[in-house]
């Protein structure tokens, strides 16, 4: 959310900027305010295409929540069945578990909250130790 917020801020600063370096209310400094709008429109185009994917990126994670949500539960629940028939081969459980506790810890941080879905706050890692 925040790193949405400062793009959003220096989006709105380069416009403001370049608003003003149009208006060149002081002729002495008219070469300045030319580069001011250079640089404030560069920067704006830049900030923009980053707004533009970051939205891209937020739509897709909270789209279509239930069909997330259920192949976590599809997931960690194959995983679990072997787990406890004692067909588990590999690290899929580990892969499982960092999956979800990243995503949980994203959802949770100010600076990325918008980046994840609450969805992963729904799924439980594995627990090795109790063998579900």
């Amino acid at each position: 959310m925040i790193i949405t917020s400062i793009f959003l801020g220096i989006f709105a600063l380069c416009i403001i900027l370049i608003i003003i370096s149009e208006l060149r209310l002081n002729h002495f400094f008219s070469e300045f305010w030319n580069n001011i709008s250079i640089v404030s429109a560069l920067i704006a185009l830049v900030d923009l295409a980053v707004l533009l994917a970051l939205g891209v990126g937020i739509l897709s994670e909270y789209s279509f929540k239930d069909i997330k949500v259920a192949e976590l539960q599809a997931e960690r629940e194959a995983l679990v069945y072997q787990l406890n028939h004692e067909l588990y081969l590999g690290n899929s459980i580990g892969e499982f578990n960092k999956k979800i506790i990243k995503g949980q810890k994203l959802h949770e941080n100010p600076w990325t909250s918008w980046l994840r879905g609450n969805y992963y706050m729904e799924i439980d890692p594995i627990d090795l130790s109790e063998g579900e």
